[in-house]
């Protein structure tokens, strides 16, 4: 499967393992925005 974000950013926390099974709609990381893309 492919996994996309729907915004970019840096992952702050990964919240499954390698192998893990999941669910639909489950979280899988922590993002916070990228703020070297917001200044201006």
């Amino acid at each position: 499967y492919v996994i996309r974000a729907p915004s970019s950013g840096i992952v702050e926390e990964i919240l499954c393992s390698v192998g893990s099974t999941v669910s639909k709609d489950k979280l899988l990381v922590k993002m916070s925005e990228n703020e070297t893309e917001t200044e201006s």
